[in-house]
C-alpha cells in the first residue's frame, strides 16, 4: 500500500533482505561452517557445499528439482549458475555433481552434468545434461560440453563444442590444481 506523504512516497510493505542461502520446499541447503557464500549469490534448495567451498557475488546454485553437490574446496564464480533438471533424456543422472578442488570460472552454466576432481572450467564455459568430465581437466574459457559429452581425464578441452587441444602435462598439473586431494 502507497501514499503520499508531503513529497515522499511512504509504504506499508516490509522490506526484505536478501538471504544468499534459501530453505526451497522440504530442502535447506546444508553448508559447511567455512563455507562462504557471497551476499548476493543464492544457494536455494536441495544443495551440499562441502568444506571451504567459495560462492561468489551474483553466483547461482539451485537445488531444484534435483540434488546438487559440490566438493571441497571448490570455488562457483562471480554470476556462473548451477542448475539441475527433472530428468535426462539419455537416462545419465539429473544431478549436478562437483569434485574436490573444481575451480567454476565467471559466467558458466552447469546443468545436471558430473565434473570430476581437479578441473578447471574458464570463463562463459557450458556443461549441458549428463555431460562427465572426469579428473585433471581444464576447459578453456566458452567451451561447450554439449549433452552426454564427456571430456577424458588429463586433457585441455575447448571450442564450440569441445574439441582436444592438448594433453596436461606434469609441470601443468602442478601448476593448475589443487593438491588437496592428496591429503589424508
Amino acid at each position: 500500500m502507497w501514499w503520499r506523504a508531503g513529497r515522499r512516497l511512504l509504504s506499508t510493505a516490509e522490506v526484505k533482505r536478501h538471504r544468499p542461502v534459501m530453505k526451497l520446499e522440504n530442502h535447506r541447503p546444508v553448508v559447511q561452517n567455512d563455507t562462504w557464500v557471497a551476499p548476493n549469490a543464492a544457494v536455494v534448495g536441495n544443495v551440499r557445499l562441502g568444506d571451504e567451498v567459495s560462492v561468489w557475488y551474483g553466483a547461482v546454485v539451485r537445488g531444484d528439482p534435483n540434488f546438487v553437490r559440490i566438493g571441497p574446496q571448490s570455488n562457483v564464480q562471480e554470476k556462473a549458475v548451477i542448475q539441475t533438471v527433472e530428468t535426462v533424456e539419455t537416462g545419465f543422472p539429473a544431478v549436478v555433481d562437483v569434485g574436490e578442488c573444481v575451480s567454476i570460472g565467471p559466467g558458466c552454466v552447469l546443468r545436471s552434468c558430473t565434473v570430476g576432481k581437479n578441473v578447471e572450467l574458464g570463463a562463459g564455459c557450458l556443461v549441458l545434461d549428463g555431460a562427465l568430465i572426469e579428473d585433471n581437466v581444464k576447459l578453456l574459457p566458452g567451451t561447450l560440453v554439449p549433452p552426454g559429452g564427456r571430456i577424458p581425464s588429463g586433457e585441455v578441452w575447448g571450442g564450440k563444442p569441445a574439441k582436444f587441444v592438448a594433453k596436461i602435462t606434469e609441470e601443468e598439473a602442478r601448476r593448475f590444481f589443487c593438491l588437496a586431494s592428496t591429503r589424508s
